[in-house]
């Protein structure tokens, strides 16, 4: 297969010279083969390629100069920075997390650059694939990255473009690459004492760098807002605000990261350069004294069949749930014997080895800081009756998030992040895991009682900040407050209906309708969000609901609101639940509560949680 370089023609050809279709050399420079399109963006396209020149004909990437500048000057000007690229790669030589630059090269009056290949994800699809990051996840990669960002600044290099979409996880072993060196500068001491072109992505880009003087502490910034963007899910656009000047990051985590941690991103995130960590290498320094994770007690990775879970550790530790589900599923049709049956039947769950059962479980619980596990699971499972049979089953599945509307999702539509239900991993009985007797997992949790999982001890909570307890109308959260904190959801959930009434006056009607929702006071609406997910850990409010409604679809209409419903469980088998039905725990799905908006409200129309939810202070 060979794919045609002619902008103009991008035909498929067989394995040949020339192009089929119109002709053009299908070969660059006599050696480099184009396969397939990977990419396009502003610059040009991006082909995987292979080297013919080599015996083992490697994978390689070919960038094709093609912008969608329009004029005369600034097509010259991307072109010069199209080939500055390859000058900079040049100057940096070779590193381990940048991308080998093999040629840059003219044909066909179009400019080329030919690096090496790496296999994997940018972090803006992972973003998208796993969700919000975890804490430790983000400290990984600033370990990974700032290196590189020391090494290329000793280079008197900028990147002025660190972003999500120019960060590379190889699929190998989850090494981060920086890539995109289409904007960096060399920052010269006259180059950094004149106001140059404005270059980088707006949403990232330092202050400085907007008017056209990028300073080395300006990567760094830009490392600071791509780091808040993963933890949050939010765009970096929606984390400042424009009123107080100000990151209000904290606001939209849904996992609550170390203050230790969060300072050190705050320095980052600095509008004035010297309030700024001036070098990566202070970063690193910072790092290593205070913003490591809480520790956690190691775990013997201990099996009765010498089975190596190193991999599974590795997998967990970087988050990627979806692949460190299917390695346990791998892992424990090793340890049974039955690889080859591909599935796990009633004798081998019973024999299944104590210390292998607890080495697994206990990595998922420490690497999804409790959420996920065998031991988490059982003791769902015990709550909804701890019963071997059907109904239990089809219960647990339920409260874990596996089944929706009265049937059991397919594997590749479950929630691979930690934004999943409480016990949503491991699924390992998906499919034909387990023979097709159905009450396995029942079967499996029973086992648990002859090994005594217990969980690895859990740290002690990371202290909230207090919340200002703000008011535009003057009403009184302390009773709110204090039924959050104490669990009490059910009670809560009907004090902020009771609350909002009463700020928007209609306590009387007992409903808020669209002009009350949409002239509801900001401090409020902040104050009782912040309340919610100060006390469920992130897990509830107003803000958590607003992320999930943009995710599905974000419109104000009564469709998406029955799609905002299913993805809340507030449905059920197509119909809206009855109040006394839903879940007051935190084992709750992400986004549950508060549930104000019961029949009554909104005068009787769909779609008046989406008013709410629209509104910009979420």
């Amino acid at each position: 297969m060979s794919k045609c370089l002619n902008p103009d023609c991008l035909q498929t050809n067989s394995k040949t010279v020339f192009c089929q279709k119109c002709g053009s050399k299908l070969l660059l420079t006599d050696r480099y083969r184009a396969l397939e399109i990977l990419g396009q963006g502003g610059f040009g396209r991006t082909f995987l390629a292979v080297d013919e020149h080599k015996p083992s004909q490697p994978y390689c990437v070919i960038k094709q100069f093609l912008p969608q500048a329009q004029g005369t000057n600034n097509q010259e000007k991307a072109g010069e920075l199209f080939k500055q690229e390859a000058i900079q790669l040049e100057h940096l030589g070779k590193h381990q997390q940048i991308p080998e630059l093999f040629a840059y090269l003219i044909q066909d009056n179009r400019q080329y650059l030919v690096q090496e290949y790496i296999e994997g994800q940018n972090l803006a699809q992972e973003l998208a694939q796993t969700g919000a990051f975890a804490e430790a996840k983000i400290i990984n990669l600033l370990g990974d990255l700032l290196p590189v960002l020391a090494f290329i600044h000793q280079k008197s290099v900028i990147h002025r473009d660190i972003k999500p979409e120019n960060i590379i996880r190889r699929k190998s072993d989850n090494k981060l690459f920086l890539v995109d060196f289409g904007a960096a500068k060399a920052a010269t001491i006259t180059a950094l004492a004149v106001t140059g072109t404005v270059i980088g992505s707006a949403q990232y880009t330092a202050p400085e760098q907007a008017m056209g003087k990028p300073t080395f502490a300006s990567d760094l910034y830009s490392l600071g807002v791509t780091c808040i963007h993963l933890l949050t899910n939010i765009e970096p656009f929606d984390l400042f605000d424009v009123s107080e000047s100000d990151w209000v990051w904290r606001d939209y985590l849904t996992v609550k990261v170390n203050n230790s941690l969060g300072q050190v991103l705050d320095k980052l995130l600095q509008q004035g350069t010297k309030k700024r960590f001036q070098t990566a290498q202070e970063v690193l320094e910072a790092l290593q004294l205070t913003a490591k994770p809480t520790p956690q007690p190691d775990i013997e990775l201990k099996s009765a069949r010498g089975v190596n879970y190193d991999q599974l550790e590795q997998l967990l530790k970087a988050g990627s749930w979806k692949e460190a589900d299917q390695e346990t599923a791998k892992k424990m049709l090793e340890v049974a014997g039955r690889t080859q049956e591909g599935e796990l039947d009633k004798d081998s769950i019973d024999n299944f080895p104590c210390e292998d059962l607890r080495t697994i479980d206990q990595l998922w619980v420490k690497y999804s800081n409790g959420r996920f596990g065998f031991s988490v699971q059982k003791k769902i499972w015990l709550e909804v009756g701890g019963k071997v049979d059907r109904e239990t089953e089809c219960k647990l599945g339920e409260r874990v998030g596996w089944r929706n509307n009265g049937s059991w999702m397919d594997y590749d539509d479950l929630t691979f992040s930690l934004q999943a239900t409480v016990g949503h991993f491991p699924r390992v009985g998906r499919m034909s895991m387990f023979t097709p007797y159905q009450r396995w997992a029942s079967l499996f949790f029973s086992r648990f009682k002859n090994c005594k999982l217990t969980p690895l001890p859990t740290t002690e909570p990371i202290p909230q900040p207090d919340i200002e307890l703000k008011s535009a109308k003057g009403v009184n959260y302390g009773q709110l407050e204090q039924l959050l904190k104490a669990g009490k959801w059910k009670e809560a959930d009907r004090e902020t209906a009771q609350k909002m009434l009463e700020v928007a006056g209609r306590t009387d009607r007992g409903w808020l309708d669209r002009n009350s929702i949409d002239d509801f006071p900001c401090d409020d609406l902040r104050t009782i969000d912040q309340l919610w997910a100060k006390y469920s850990n992130g897990r509830f409010g107003f803000s958590v609901q607003k992320k999930i409604w943009l995710e599905v679809g974000g419109k104000v209409d009564y469709d998406t609101e029955k799609s905002l419903g299913d993805r809340l469980r507030w449905r059920k088998n197509g119909h809206w639940m009855n109040y006394d039905d839903l879940t007051f725990s935190l084992q709750a799905p992400l986004g549950h509560l508060p549930r104000v908006f019961t029949s009554g409200w909104g005068g009787g129309k769909g779609g008046v949680l989406a008013f709410l939810l629209s509104r910009q202070e979420l």
